[in-house]
């Protein structure tokens, strides 16, 4: 029973983190063909990537710098620096 519970949790986890790298495939993508839609929330967008560049899963941390800096730059006349 406690293999079954350890192999669900790993396979969670994994999909968690599978998960969080396609959602940052999904921004650059909607950076690159729809940069209106990001727009309104790219702030907070940002914010997010910032948190997961923390993250202790390098392929996520990864993917989140990745993700900023094509972020950079497609969409550099719209990120300001916060003062």
């Amino acid at each position: 029973m406690k293999i079954v519970k350890n192999t669900f949790f790993v396979s969670l986890l994994l999909v968690y983190r599978t998960t969080k790298v396609e959602g940052m495939l999904a921004v650059i993508r909607l950076a690159t063909f729809h940069p209106n839609i990001l727009q309104k929330e790219l702030h907070n967008i940002v914010l997010a990537l910032v948190d997961e560049v923390k993250n202790l899963r390098s392929s996520v941390s990864r993917s989140a710098i990745f993700t900023l800096g094509d972020l950079l730059i497609k969409m550099k006349k719209h990120i300001e620096p916060v003062s």
